[in-house]
């Protein structure tokens, strides 16, 4: 149950991270290169962030 706690906790840092990186006009592909997540992964969660007004382009 802790292993499933701690990795709401990294995804939800994950999330912020990518948005930070984005503010900061690293690419959609740069930031799965860096970050080892897969760029669909990396569009979806940007995607997700835009929806809920996190991030604008």
């Amino acid at each position: 149950m802790r292993e499933l706690q701690d990795y709401g906790t990294m995804v939800a840092g994950r999330d912020t991270l990518f948005v930070r990186a984005r503010q900061a006009r690293i690419t959609e592909v740069k930031i799965a290169e860096l970050t080892g997540h897969s760029r669909n992964t990396v569009r979806k969660v940007l995607a997700e962030m835009r929806l809920a007004g996190h991030l604008k382009d």
